[in-house]
């Protein structure tokens, strides 16, 4: 384990397999040009890096910083590790308290411009948020060396703060997320929803954490599966452009990639193996001159960049 006390940077770069070299800094820096000094070789990972600044009460843009391939820096709460896991994949895992992770995960999931909302009312908006976050993050358990992940395949997970350079002012790669003056991703309104709630989860009745999924829109329905199918009308409103929406896929690109031949008929019907309500427990079946293929629709989404997988299938001539 390695910690900034005698050095600014540290940097473990992988000679063979989980095997790292590890080197340090003076200055706050990124890359591997020349000034890092050999602090260590052939150390058996996980490499784990650490700071002796409190993970909870330091400053947002204090704590360790990660640099990012085009050289930013995202900073985290907690510790950051290197490793190679058995599939031979190099992941990097920040462990840090829940608490401390929902600080990076309400500011990206949800506006904080909500908790002043209806004289302050919409508070409790945030609140359950972070009771959804919190317990959607302690139900997982995906991988061997994390509970979760940090994209929207689970929930989005920011980290504390951002620099355009190791040296740079804390700021915002794009938008704005917290309220003005406040350039970290960890925001007053959503920072209180969690202090607000912590530790507060959603069991079921056998006493096991909810899997809260949560989504921006859900479409015209939700999806199901362990919870009841509701209509989401709320999301009809026109600044929702995921309520409903089409797209076009060209039947050539859809043959080519199955190896039908020529794409002669594309349908949606019901997946006898989901649990999901309607659209959503779709599958695809693709006729080719070639041969006939099903395609789960979450795999037909991925492979086109659908929005979701809760679609019917239209076939189209066009003249």
């Amino acid at each position: 384990m390695w910690n900034g006390l005698q050095y600014k940077s540290l940097q473990a770069r992988e000679t063979s397999r989980n095997v790292y070299d590890v080197y340090g800094a003076a200055d706050l820096r990124c890359g591997t040009a020349s000034g890092w000094a050999l602090l260590a070789q052939g150390v058996a990972g996980p490499i784990t890096f650490t700071t002796p600044l409190d993970e909870t009460s330091a400053p947002a843009g204090d704590v360790l910083g990660l640099c990012q391939p085009n050289g930013t820096v995202i900073h985290y709460r907690g510790s950051i590790t290197a490793l190679n896991v058995s599939a031979g994949a190099n992941r990097t895992v920040n462990r840090t308290l829940v608490e401390n992770y929902l600080r990076g995960v309400l500011s990206r999931e949800v506006s904080t411009s909500w908790g002043n909302a209806g004289g302050g009312a919409g508070m409790n908006a945030l609140k359950a948020q972070s009771v959804a976050a919190r317990s959607f993050a302690l139900s997982q358990g995906r991988y061997a060396y994390a509970e979760t992940c940090d994209t929207s395949s689970c929930q989005v997970y920011g980290g504390s703060a951002y620099r355009a350079t190791p040296i740079a002012a804390t700021s915002h790669p794009t938008v704005v997320v917290c309220e003005t003056g406040n350039r970290t991703f960890e925001c007053t309104n959503t920072n209180a929803a969690i202090t607000g709630t912590a530790g507060i989860v959603r069991r079921w009745a056998s006493g096991a954490i909810v899997s809260t999924e949560y989504s921006s829109s859900h479409g015209p329905r939700s999806a199901g599966g362990p919870f009841p199918a509701v209509d989401d009308t709320a999301s009809n409103v026109p600044q929702n452009t995921s309520y409903l929406w089409n797209r076009s896929v060209n039947a050539a690109t859809i043959a080519a990639r199955y190896g039908l031949g020529q794409l002669t008929a594309a349908t949606t019907e019901r997946d006898p193996a989901s649990v999901y309500d309607g659209p959503w427990g779709n599958r695809v079946r693709l006729q080719g001159t070639t041969r006939e293929v099903l395609v789960s629709a979450w795999d037909f989404k991925t492979a086109f960049g659908l929005p979701s997988p809760g679609f019917v299938i239209t076939s189209v001539t066009r003249g």
